[in-house]
């Protein structure tokens, strides 16, 4: 990785080093130790907030699903509540999530969770269980309503939490496995949970009892992952022994602490062609969850015929399982087979009218739906960690791009030069003293409201036209060819951006590209020369021998490089170059 190979050199400031070093497992030889011992504590920290979370909002969930089921005998009537208000109410918390982690971000110019973190999760927690309460005894239809759906508006907001915080400690390459195992085995743990006490504790106030000792575990979780980073959550990063170097040059051997990745990631939320990318990836993921809900939306008359909810479940846990560990392995191949599910509405369809058990049909869905989850939580997650594809960074500063990337088939090349870093930004002063936006790890939210509304939208259309299979089927193809060229173009965004700049003519070699670069911040002979062995990772050193100049004079054109071209450090330079589209 050039980020840890520059860094091996002492050709980086300890202030400007990236956190990408602690997000492997197996950092980079002269570390400390220490180094890894703080990334298995991150995904320990992520794995258990996610699985204590989404425990205690599941069996939530699913004891106000029963709760109706016995109050109210209408099963339309109950999906309605469920699946469209409950679901749209949980799109409200996300959102309500994402407005406060955006407005804090921008305004304290620090990370949201960093400032308010642990007073707004236990907030949101101690709001969801008082919500609870009334949701799963109420006897009236009317209070189990407006409780039941304040109580998924606090679900969205908790996790609008874990996400941020997946997106913020798991580095690219474990994002995956993280996400759906904790998924995967808290469905399984629910699943064992149901089977103690007779009957069902989902359906006694004996649920109540689970979900405080849940949510006490919950912010105890949090509360750990908020000092975890020796009493500061992602302001500090443990001290490591590595080169230390000035910008242009380096003293090896002294420790130092990284606060903050001083590549800059592309704001999306400030318009330009992020823009563009942000809003396609959340029309797939919208079309997704429509066209999944549309073709099967688990319907409470099935539960209600013997279907047992917690068991089918364990199903949707082997496809997240499966999911992640395929997606952390290629984010390609997660994202085709997320794509390939979507051949699931037409086989319910096409078996709508056949005596094949209602289970099948639980089970085949859910294991589908592990797919779609993960992909929709993952896209927006390495977006918000600045996992971004080429095309993206080739337009970062505004050209019409033409980067000759090179391809990574698992990785989203241009825009950090380590694919495999957490993208943590709270301190956000770079070593020139210039205040600097932070990640907008807020956007690792959207996954889950985009799928929320798909999922609210299909079920609304599907339970309309329930009895209408023919209309159902033909407005399904239309979705699913809107799907289609949705998530193609997308792909090609995603993971092949110079066939696209090619498509579009717009292609150029890499000596034009490079001319253009040098062209544009008016370099001379001689710091074109220097610039072309510093893209090429050469040390001081070598590129004095290879000059045949002396080390000071090769600082002193670095120096000039770095003045013209405004950036702080070798590494600025070098994601400039990327983000331009240009390498």
């Amino acid at each position: 990785m050039p980020l840890v190979r520059a860094a091996a050199r002492g050709e980086i400031r300890g202030g400007d080093f990236s956190d990408a070093i602690t997000g492997c497992l197996q950092p980079p030889r002269g570390k400390n130790i220490r180094s890894e011992k703080y990334c298995i504590g991150n995904i320990f920290h992520s794995f258990l907030l996610i699985f204590l979370c989404f425990s205690m909002t599941s069996i939530a969930w699913l004891a106000w699903v029963y709760h109706l089921m016995g109050i109210i005998h209408d099963p339309v009537r109950i999906d309605l509540i469920t699946l469209v208000a409950g679901y749209l109410s949980q799109a409200g918390g996300l959102c309500l999530f994402i407005c406060l982690d955006r407005s804090v971000s921008r305004s304290r110019r620090q990370d949201f969770l960093h400032i308010y973190g642990y007073s707004v999760f236990s907030a949101s927690t101690a709001v969801f269980f008082l919500c609870c309460i009334p949701a799963v005894l109420s006897r009236f239809p009317a209070g189990t309503f407006v409780f039941g759906c304040l109580m998924n508006v606090a679900i969205g907001m908790i996790a609008g939490f874990y996400l941020h915080d997946l997106a913020a400690r798991v580095d690219k390459k474990r994002r995956g496995t993280v996400f759906g195992s904790s998924y995967g085995l808290s469905s399984i743990a629910v699943w064992l949970l149901s089977l103690a006490g007779n009957p069902n504790i989902m359906h006694s106030p004996y649920v109540l009892v689970l979900l405080l000792v849940l949510c006490a575990a919950a912010m105890m979780a949090f509360r750990s992952c908020c000092t975890a980073d020796d009493g500061s959550r992602l302001s500090h990063l443990i001290s490591k022994t590595i080169p230390d170097a000035d910008s242009d040059g380096g003293h090896a051997g002294e420790s130092f602490s990284a606060p903050r990745e001083q590549i800059e990631p592309i704001h999306i939320h400030e318009g330009g062609p992020g823009r563009s990318l942000l809003l396609l990836a959340a029309l797939a993921v919208f079309l997704f969850s429509l066209e999944k809900n549309l073709g099967f939306n688990f319907p409470s008359a099935d539960i209600a015929s013997g279907v047992n909810l917690e068991l089918s479940r364990t199903v949707y846990a082997t496809g997240l399982i499966a999911a992640g560990l395929i997606s952390d392995r290629s984010r390609k191949s997660g994202a085709v087979c997320a794509f390939a599910a979507l051949i699931t509405p037409f086989i319910m369809l096409s078996l709508s009218g056949e005596t094949i058990s209602s289970t099948i049909f639980w089970g085949l869905d859910y294991f589908f739906y592990g797919f779609f989850s993960v992909y929709r939580i993952l896209l927006f997650s390495d977006l918000a960690a600045g996992n971004l594809s080429g095309h993206a960074a080739a337009h970062a500063d505004g050209p019409e791009g033409s980067a000759d990337l090179p391809q990574n088939t698992d990785t989203y090349a241009g825009l950090s030069l380590s694919a495999d870093r957490p993208a943590r930004s709270t301190d956000t002063t770079v070593s020139t003293g210039t205040p600097t936006a932070p990640c907008p790890l807020y956007l690792a939210a959207l996954g889950l409201l985009y799928g929320r509304l798909g999922d609210a939208v299909g079920t609304l259309y599907s339970t309309g036209l329930r009895n209408r299979t023919a209309l159902l089927v033909i407005i399904t193809t239309l979705f699913f060819a809107l799907s289609v060229f949705v998530f193609f173009r997308l792909y090609q965004l995603l993971y092949m951006p110079v066939l696209v700049q090619r498509l579009r003519g717009t292609h150029k070699s890499p000596q034009q590209q490079f001319e253009d670069f040098s062209g544009r911040y008016q370099l001379t002979v001689r710091e074109r020369s220097v610039l072309r062995l510093v893209l090429e990772e050469k040390t001081n050193a070598e590129i004095a021998n290879e000059l045949y100049i002396s080390e000071s004079t090769v600082k002193f054109h670095i120096h000039n490089l770095l003045k013209k071209t405004d950036c702080s450090n070798r590494i600025n330079l070098y994601a400039k170059y990327r983000h331009a589209g240009l390498l």
